[in-house]
């Protein structure tokens, strides 16, 4: 009966060796991306308030108003979706190129 526990736990702690060394490989390949990600999200924001943001603010001039301030959300809010679009896109990439998924319109949903 002894036997059997130990046979059982060493299978149990190879089960656990193989799915650790899974999630490392997993990890590896992952936080490069995640590092890309970050970094052309915060210079992709900085880009868009830096250039559009600013010449649509510009061109409304000193006069403050309601229609103005609904263009410059408008525009943040889109071009902050073409740009969470791209991450995404580069995320279905990634997931095509690793056999994650079969095909680059299923890893966009992913």
């Amino acid at each position: 009966m002894r036997e059997d526990a130990l046979s059982e736990a060493l299978a149990h702690s190879d089960a656990a060796l193989l799915l650790a060394e899974g999630w490392s490989n997993n990890w590896l390949w992952s936080l490069p991306l995640i590092v890309l990600t970050v970094l052309v999200h915060g210079f992709g924001l900085v880009e868009i308030r830096e250039h559009m943001i600013g010449r649509l603010t510009s061109s409304f001039g000193a006069r403050s108003s309601r229609a103005g301030f609904a263009a410059v959300i408008a525009a943040t809010v889109l071009l902050v979706t073409v740009l969470h679009a791209l991450e995404g896109g580069a995320w279905a990439f990634a997931y095509v190129v690793l056999r994650a998924s079969p095909d680059f319109r299923i890893a966009t949903l992913y």
